[in-house]
């Protein structure tokens, strides 16, 4: 018998690119889904202060390896990026001992925007009855039914994140890969995000989620990466292989918010 799940779809937009947004909610998969666009502008309350930089340092003591992992998964299908850091283990962790794009900075308007629709489609999860959210910001390029890659995943094994999406040249390792139907994901033990272009959340890792940005302090991706690893060794994560969701700006389709 087929397991029955509930999933809510919120779509990311600004006021700049909302056709894309529109593209999205017009695909053929969302029909009769419950589906939420998140464009207006509500900030959340964030102060750049010595409290912001001295969370920032202990967030990214439990984010640090995650990073390291994904830096190295760039730098095998890129290796002339030569992005600034080994993979050799840091003992101290100051902010001295991080490499430059570690550091704690100032997040821009574009990035309280970006996170405050986040956290809004994250809490409005957590007070509906459904069992998992899908999160789409509006570069996302629908390749085939994520709900379908979705559904199929769940008939096999249960999941607290699993992106969709990829970017940032940041691949899954082949000889990883696990399969469940038609579907190809890879479980990824130290638990960390590639991007935040498309992703699920279960109930308890939206709830990490939420209070990783309470107060808001790193960008959305890291925020999540961060949830993630500080929860319980027990869960799942997943990066797809046979992605159904390309990363528009990723792969040059769209330009990113970040120079909208």
């Amino acid at each position: 018998m087929l397991k029955s799940y509930h999933v809510r779809i919120a779509i990311i937009s600004w006021r700049n690119t909302w056709e894309r947004a529109q593209k999205i909610l017009h695909a053929e998969f969302l029909r009769s889904s419950d589906c939420t666009i998140y464009a207006a502008e509500s900030y959340m309350p964030y102060s750049y202060n010595k409290a912001c930089q001295e969370r920032w340092i202990y967030m990214l003591t439990r984010l640090h390896d995650g990073l390291l992992h994904n830096l190295d998964r760039i730098q095998e299908h890129s290796p002339s990026a030569n992005l600034l850091v080994s993979s050799d283990t840091i003992d101290s962790f100051q902010t001295l001992y991080f490499p430059t794009w570690m550091n704690p900075r100032q997040l821009t308007q574009g990035d309280i925007s970006v996170c405050s629709k986040h956290f809004r489609a994250i809490s409005d999860f957590l007070l509906s009855p459904c069992d998992y959210l899908l999160v789409l910001e509006d570069d996302a390029i629908i390749v085939s039914s994520p709900l379908e890659f979705i559904d199929e995943l769940l008939q096999h094994t249960h999941f607290d994140y699993l992106d969709l999406a990829g970017g940032d040249g940041i691949e899954c390792n082949q000889s990883n890969i696990l399969t469940y139907g038609s579907v190809l994901v890879e479980h990824i033990s130290y638990r960390s995000t590639r991007t935040a272009c498309s992703y699920v959340l279960s109930k308890r890792s939206a709830l990490a989620a939420m209070q990783s940005m309470q107060p808001l302090t790193m960008p959305i991706d890291w925020s999540i990466a961060f949830a993630l690893a500080t929860m319980p060794t027990d869960t799942l994560v997943f990066w797809a292989q046979n992605q159904p969701i390309i990363h528009g700006s990723s792969s040059g389709y769209y330009k990113s918010w970040r120079h909208s």
